[in-house]
């Protein structure tokens, strides 16, 4: 699942400013959500592909969302043995990039033999592509050629970790791929991926987007359907042209098998995970748990574990000044 998170100004302020600091204690903000309008995009032998339009001020970008047709095509049990073993032999890293209370993981990991078999790199990569050749189709220009950078584990226990905001600055296109949800879906906002179209004055110089990435990804006409949604938000100046938007926020689930592409100067964060106490999460030696909460008893998973990735040639320069995810 998929929505915009709509916030009053005050609110929205606050939301940011909590995305590149101490996150919120006592209430949470008073909030409303409104469905995302996904356009249905060319499907593969792997993906069924969906696409969103975001609106900026200079445009509108997009966000692609891919769900596997073929849940065996990863092997999802493999894939998490993986990272609680790569946990458990570097239980403390220098590179936090984002993370907060969470675990970054090496940048290497779909290069590294004892992935090949798990099915992750050919499915990553396809996904890409995919959403490099759908977006070149939207925009009427030749795909942007990509290659792997870096991927890593990027996993959140139900301690309250989360990602601060931040861009992937230096790449092309970046994405996630989500392994395990953890307890996640028990709070409409809990381990969310949280995009911010339009870059608030919050995110660091180093990380906004330069201006070859708005040429390359920026669709200049505004998409009706999603626009149409969002015309309240916009004000226009004396010659009409869109002077600002206010910080919109669209959230998506970490639901397993999902992958999402989208340019890598897009700002994003991820909303903390559920707290849940020793007493209400029983570890089991397989890595589940059961959890209890409010007289309701069910096995989870207790890890929110996904694959980050960035594609594309790197700019040095640009890279070494970004906090990347």
């Amino acid at each position: 699942m998929a929505y915009w998170l709509e916030l009053s100004d005050s609110h929205a302020h606050t939301l940011l400013s909590k995305a590149v600091g101490p996150w919120f204690s006592g209430s949470e903000p008073d909030w409303t959500t409104r469905p995302v309008l996904w356009e249905c995009a060319a499907q593969s032998d792997h993906w069924d592909h969906e696409i969103v339009w975001c609106p900026r001020v200079a445009g509108s970008v997009a966000i692609h969302r891919l769900r596997l047709r073929d849940a065996a095509l990863v092997d999802r049990q493999a894939v998490l043995q993986l990272a609680r073993e790569e946990m458990a032999a570097c239980s403390n890293t220098d590179d936090t990039a984002s993370n907060v209370g969470g675990y970054h993981g090496h940048r290497d990991l779909l290069q590294r033999a004892e992935i090949l078999p798990t099915g992750l790199a050919e499915v990553v990569g396809s996904a890409v592509h995919q959403a490099a050749r759908a977006e070149a189709l939207a925009l009427r220009r030749p795909p942007v050629s990509t290659t792997p950078r870096e991927s890593w584990f990027n996993v959140l226990e139900m301690n309250g970790g989360w990602n601060m905001l931040h861009t992937h600055a230096g790449s092309t296109y970046s994405g996630v791929l989500y392994i395990a949800d953890g307890c996640c879906d028990d709070s409409p906002l809990a381990g969310r991926l949280a995009f911010v179209p339009n870059e608030p004055a919050a995110l660091p110089q180093a990380q906004r987007t330069h201006p070859h990435d708005e040429q390359r990804h920026v669709r200049k006409v505004r998409h009706v359907a999603e626009d149409q949604q969002h015309s309240k938000r916009r004000r226009l100046d004396t010659e009409g042209d869109v002077a600002t938007v206010t910080p919109q926020y669209l959230l998506v689930d970490p639901t397993p098998n999902t992958c999402l592409v989208f340019p890598s100067f897009l700002p994003h964060f991820v909303l903390p995970t559920p707290e849940i106490s020793e007493t209400e999460i029983c570890r089991h030696p397989n890595g589940r748990a059961t959890l209890t909460t409010d007289g309701a008893v069910h096995e989870t998973g207790s890890l929110r574990v996904s694959i980050a990735f960035n594609f594309g040639e790197c700019d040095v320069g640009r890279a070494a000044a970004s906090s990347r995810s």
